[in-house]
């Protein structure tokens, strides 16, 4: 596909040959996470993309040193940056390597990617506050803070093991990032190039560490360190081979063989459980909300019916009623009053919605459903289908009915 051919462009542009091409993208294709959400009909195939068109157009710069590549080079972080919102983390990536490399008028080349970046992130920026009235993207609000705590850090980072094999994975990961400075001060003599992608990996690894907890499983937001991480690792297996001429080839290849039997082994156990249970898959969502909504109007001949539930995008595709948002991402005023107002939220689902149906289930019913039992439009208004207690608080899963 279009980001392997990326790849290519960038492992070949580093000096190494087709079979280290061949490598890293059989670790891609056992890999699970990265097959997972590539294939997921999500953004990160396209994210992925776009980090790999970034890094190779970087390169590609440095080789040409043409404007028109630095140009093309703000436009995919621009795009970067509206795919994902914390893609604008990439966006340093040029900027310090002009730190790094023998540029003629650095200054110039600078002010030219500030300027192309800075036009359509304004107009994106513009764009955004006179549709939501907000500066910043509605997942600021509802998708929850960042927890910096010690020990979550740790787990966290014990998690991010599994993005590139099982629990002894930890150690690679360990390794690859003690082993970081003198890696780029080995390629700062030989090949500056090799840079690049090390400072991606980098990137990625603070990415994936300052980003808020991720419900969806298996590493969504580690798919940048998997991309650079392999390629990264070859970085280092030459590194190292400059270092101790006793690491023969034959000895590399014996160690790769190992490590790929290894991850086909660990890989293929949770590819398979993963497709038993699978993250929210179309199927379910139509089936359960779409159909279910849609019968449940028909049967009472409703002709302006409508549902409020968080699983938006399958329920769009196929609901035949109006659909309202209940997780926040496309909904303004919920996305501010989600988590801290629940008077507020109540108040703007009874009063200006007044959804036909509302159906919440596992953390949005624990957001909205606080205290909904005793808010007197509710208890008034709405007929409960079914719910089901967690907990003594809020129901896990709430289907009702306006009266």
């Amino acid at each position: 596909d279009v980001c392997s051919s990326d790849l290519k462009k960038i492992i070949e542009g580093l000096g190494f040959r087709f079979h280290h091409v061949r490598a890293i993208n059989s670790l891609l294709a056992v890999n699970t996470p990265f097959v997972l959400w590539s294939q997921s009909g999500m953004e990160n195939s396209l994210f992925a993309f776009l980090l790999a068109s970034g890094c190779f157009l970087i390169l590609t710069f440095y080789k040409e040193q043409n404007t028109a590549v630095v140009i093309w080079i703000a436009v995919v972080s621009f795009l970067i940056s509206i795919t994902r919102p914390e893609g604008l983390f990439f966006a340093v990536a040029f900027p310090l390597s002009l730190f790094i490399f023998p540029v003629k008028d650095k200054n110039r080349q600078l002010i030219n990617y500030c300027f192309a970046l800075f036009i359509p992130v304004t107009a994106f920026l513009l764009f955004r506050y006179s549709y939501f009235h907000d500066w910043l993207p509605n997942t600021y609000y509802v998708k929850g803070k960042v927890n910096f705590g010690f020990y979550h850090l740790v787990e966290k980072f014990r998690y991010l093991s599994y993005s590139i094999g099982g629990r002894w994975a930890i150690f690679l990961i360990l390794f690859s990032l003690v082993m970081w400075v003198p890696v780029v001060r080995f390629y700062l003599k030989k090949n500056k190039s090799a840079i690049i992608p090390a400072a991606f990996f980098l990137i990625s690894f603070f990415h994936f560490m300052l980003m808020p907890d991720d419900w969806m499983g298996e590493l969504r937001f580690a798919i940048p360190l998997i991309l650079f991480g392999y390629i990264y690792l070859l970085l280092i297996i030459f590194y190292l081979q400059s270092q101790f001429p006793s690491l023969t080839t034959k000895t590399i290849v014996f160690a790769f063989v190992l490590f790929f039997g290894y991850c086909g082994y660990h890989f293929t156990k949770r590819s398979v459980q993963f497709s038993k249970e699978p993250t929210v898959p179309l199927t379910r969502v139509k089936e359960m909300f779409a159909d279910r909504f849609n019968n449940y109007s028909e049967k009472l001949q409703l002709k302006h019916a409508s549902i409020f539930l968080p699983d938006l995008g399958g329920a769009l595709l196929y609901s035949n009623i109006k659909v309202y948002d209940a997780s926040g991402l496309c909904d303004r005023t919920l996305a501010k009053t989600i988590a801290t107002d629940p008077k507020a939220t109540h108040n703007y689902i009874f009063d200006t919605l007044k959804p036909t149906f509302i159906h919440l289930h596992d953390v949005w019913a624990a957001k909205i459903t606080t205290k909904l039992f005793r808010n007197k439009n509710f208890c008034e208004s709405c007929v409960i289908a079914s719910h089901f207690l967690k907990d003594t608080s809020s129901p896990h899963w709430l289907s009702a009915c306006w009266k």
